[in-house]
């Protein structure tokens, strides 16, 4: 019986660390793949403004820690390309004020620097946006 007893607690203690790490596993997973996402779109946004003629922006709100990245259409509050996503509880971007980052319908985009903080790992995740084309790169 006591055997047992201590088996059942060994297994459990494991069980417990097993699961946390799990969950500390899923956020870093979701934050990567937000950072991801954010890359990726800001250049296909990029990209669809340049090649279309249309002015595009990305849009962070302190609020509700969303981003939005919009390309106005060919008519007037027409919005052609629009992507929205809410960030993890443990992303931010590091800003007191919220961002309109705007580009321009020639696809020419101003420097600027965004830089992520997550507070789950304690890591900053900074880019740069090239003056003329827009280029995002990775610091």
């Amino acid at each position: 019986m006591l055997e047992t007893v201590i088996s059942l607690a060994i297994f459990c203690t494991l069980a417990a660390v097993s699961i946390y790490n799990l969950k500390d596993y899923q956020a870093k997973v979701e934050e990567r793949q937000a950072i991801s996402w954010f890359k990726n779109t800001f250049t296909e946004t990029l990209n669809y403004g340049y090649l279309n003629k249309r002015a595009a922006k990305f849009q962070w709100f302190t609020d509700s820690n969303t981003i939005k990245f919009i390309s106005n259409g060919s008519l007037a509050g027409q919005q052609k390309y629009y992507k929205k996503k809410k960030l993890p509880a443990t992303l931010r971007i590091n800003s007191n004020a919220a961002i309109d980052y705007g580009i321009a319908d020639s696809g020419v985009a101003p420097p600027m620097s965004i830089q992520f903080h997550s507070t789950l790992t304690n890591k900053d995740y900074s880019y740069k946006v090239q003056f003329g084309w827009g280029e995002i790169i990775e610091q």
